[in-house]
């Protein structure tokens, strides 16, 4: 069957309820520094530094910053904590937000590409991805020369327009319309993602979000507590 629909989503606190940059992060500062970071510190000392950045630079800056603190780190060896990290989270609980669930799963039932968009990485984003059976991944796409991260990222950096421009990009390779196509988005900063695509729903309670939902006259599902 020839799919003629995608269905795009925002995945941290809209899929599941955690940030996955960072909590891959705290993993991997406590199980994985046998490859040590660029930048050192505690975990908590690392997520002040990110917010203090994030004061005064936008989510985009923020988000380089934290792939640089992977520079020479061999890829096999981010990897294997990945799939450790995932293991590990969900055998300690990680919540799936079950009205999202609902509509991913129905859009698989409707054959729709089902395709996450973040601004985590894809190896990241791969153990989440494969427990759901979503096969397309629209996340941020480490450098890698000789098999070792360098640091730096290959744009589009899916982040606000960042992401409006990665689906419109795959709309057109796999010749589709926006009119057909769907995306979910938790923050005001998926506004961009949301606007390319005719069929739009914010998750959650962010108040940019919802004023934008409202003076939109777009869908709202509200998360379980």
């Amino acid at each position: 069957m020839t799919n003629t629909s995608a269905a795009f989503f925002d995945v941290d606190e809209t899929v599941v309820n955690i940030k996955s940059m960072f909590s891959f992060l705290e993993f991997y500062l406590e199980y994985g520094n046998e490859e040590p970071l660029a930048k050192t510190g505690t975990f908590l000392e690392l997520m002040h530094y990110f917010r203090e950045i994030g004061e005064t630079y936008p989510r985009t800056y923020v988000n380089r910053q934290y792939y640089r603190l992977f520079i020479d780190v061999p890829l096999s060896h981010f990897n294997a904590v990945v799939e450790k990290w995932f293991e590990h989270i969900y055998d300690n609980g990680l919540v799936f937000h079950t009205p999202v669930l609902t509509h991913l799963r129905s859009h698989q039932e409707n054959n729709d590409l089902v395709v996450f968009v973040s601004g985590s990485c894809n190896e990241i984003l791969a153990p989440i991805a494969r427990h759901l059976g979503v096969t397309h991944l629209l996340g941020v796409t480490l450098q890698v020369k000789n098999e070792i991260i360098t640091g730096e990222i290959v744009p589009p950096q899916t982040i606000g327009k960042g992401k409006a421009e990665a689906i419109k990009m795959f709309i057109r390779q796999h010749d589709l319309s926006a009119e057909d196509c769907y995306a979910y988005g938790d923050h005001e900063s998926d506004i961009p993602m949301l606007e390319c695509v005719a069929n739009a729903f914010a998750v959650g309670s962010h108040p940019q979000l919802l004023r934008w939902q409202r003076d939109n006259n777009k869908s709202h599902i509200v998360l379980e507590n």
